[in-house]
């Protein structure tokens, strides 16, 4: 079963990873990602948690993917895109050594593509 294709912007309440958080802006934005990043993050594990692997899940508020940032570096040093169990270990490596954790957090998205500081994006690009 590939990728689900996401509707057109503006886009409803809750839909894969795109949830309006305010005035019908995609909460990725908040993490300084444009609309095709953000699809571009989903594709790149398939539409699943980059720790677990698990699938992401709509249905299910704990299985769906969130933007995973370096606290210590801002909003906008996205890691990857986790499910919300693994976005809470994230933190704790040496409790859970079945996760890749330390090879998550050494080779973070924001640094393949070459961030080193916030986007600045026009606003209204998608």
């Amino acid at each position: 079963m590939g990728l689900l294709t996401l509707p057109a912007h503006p886009l409803p309440t809750r839909t894969l990873g795109y949830s309006v958080w305010r005035k019908g802006i995609c909460s990725h934005r908040k993490y300084a990602l444009l609309c095709k990043e953000y699809d571009e993050l989903r594709e790149m594990t398939g539409g699943r948690c980059w720790l677990c692997s698990k699938p992401e899940d709509i249905s299910d508020p704990g299985r769906i993917l969130m933007a995973d940032h370096d606290h210590k570096v801002g909003l906008w040093a996205v890691r990857g895109l986790l499910c919300r169990g693994c976005n809470g270990r994230v933190e704790c490596p040496e409790t859970n050594p079945h996760l890749d954790i330390e090879g998550y957090l050494g080779n973070p998205w924001w640094k393949r593509v070459g961030r080193t500081e916030r986007p600045k994006y026009r606003r209204n690009q998608t």
